[in-house]
């Protein structure tokens, strides 16, 4: 009996294992050499560490094309301030050339005055335009032209006689911020042009300044009276002939002369503005100046006025005699002696002006 189970088992374990090697057998027909090998898993970190690797590399170009692109812009700028360097410096070398030919051809000009008119030694930068009246009297500055008139001389103040001079402080050389010049009593005939806003839209509103070394455009701004006498206006003359102001002066003096205006034109006075004052004699009262102002235009500024543009004054300050004269209460009465600082001719040096310094 015991042995009979003995058989049986090991039957039962010869199936099984009979079982088992056919199952494998059969699994291992299922496997093909052609199939292809997915590739093994990463871990989370190989994943990440990959992808650190792709951006840091895609950074990478990034700024290689960034800088490539720097590079480029940089020539491009260097290429472009390149030609417009050539460019300003051909301009300005054609500009010297033809400057330098002018001057030449003007000093050619001059000799043969010089040779007209032996002993005399003009200045240099003259125009050749002037050489003829400087060759004939060595006081002579130059001409003021109206559109409307012919052209009047003017001198030195050390000239005799009746002509038009300026004043003692002026200059033509350098021209003074304020050129002043007393016109004599046929220069024009100012005042019968220009005292009211009416004439002044009947008459021309330019004139040009020529002195000895340019010609301008001057517009004028306005007009006014003044005196002369200190005993007129209490104790006090306005120091129209203030010539070599300082910036701040003459800026203060510009709206002490807007005060003074009669009327004002479409062309006010700038701060940076180099005027021209033209002081004639008046009747109005004893001893009193009639001025016309005038700005000399940039060479860039536009020489056309509208002359329907003009402001008048309703209440213009004038010397306490006027109002004496006419009657009636000067409302300026309280207004204080201005008087302006002046440059030295030494380096940023200046002097503040009083009554003295323009008796």
């Amino acid at each position: 009996m015991s042995d009979n189970k003995d058989f049986d088992d090991i039957d039962r374990i010869l199936k099984e294992f009979e079982a088992q090697k056919a199952k494998r057998i059969e699994e291992d027909k299922s496997f093909s050499l052609d199939e292809e090998l997915a590739p093994p898993k990463r871990s989370r970190r190989q994943r990440e560490i990959v992808g650190e690797e792709s951006n840091e590399a895609s950074e990478k170009n990034d700024k290689k094309k960034k800088a490539s692109f720097s590079k480029l812009a940089f020539l491009r700028c260097a290429v472009i301030f390149a030609v417009i360097a050539v460019s300003i410096a051909v301009g300005a070398f054609l500009g010297y050339m033809c400057e330098h030919k002018d001057i030449e051809k003007n000093n050619a000009n001059i000799s043969n005055y010089a040779q007209k008119y032996p002993g005399v030694e003009f200045p240099s930068g003259i125009m050749e335009s002037q050489c003829e009246a400087y060759g004939k009297n060595q006081n002579y500055l130059g001409r003021i032209t109206f559109p409307d008139s012919e052209s009047a001389e003017f001198y030195s103040s050390i000239e005799q006689g009746s002509y038009a001079k300026i004043d003692t402080r002026s200059s033509v050389s350098p021209l003074s911020r304020n050129l002043v010049i007393y016109a004599g009593e046929d220069f024009f005939n100012l005042e019968a042009k220009y005292s009211t806003a009416e004439l002044y839209q009947q008459n021309s509103p330019t004139f040009t300044l020529n002195t000895l070394f340019e010609s301008r455009t001057c517009k004028i701004n306005g007009v006014y009276y003044t005196n002369t006498n200190p005993e007129q206006d209490r104790d006090y003359v306005f120091p129209f002939n203030a010539s070599q102001m300082t910036d701040d002066s003459f800026i203060q003096f510009r709206g002490k002369l807007e005060s003074r205006f009669i009327y004002s034109t479409d062309r006010r006075i700038k701060a940076y503005d180099t005027i021209v004052s033209l002081v004639c004699d008046s009747t109005v009262f004893e001893g009193a100046k009639f001025i016309v102002v005038a700005s000399v235009i940039p060479n860039d500024e536009s020489k056309k006025v509208n002359q329907k543009n003009v402001k008048v004054n309703e209440d213009p300050h004038y010397p306490q005699i006027w109002y004496d004269v006419q009657n009636v209460k000067n409302t300026y009465r309280l207004s204080g002696k201005w008087y302006p600082a002046v440059e030295t001719g030494k380096e940023k040096e200046t002097s503040k002006q009083s009554a003295k310094d323009f008796q």
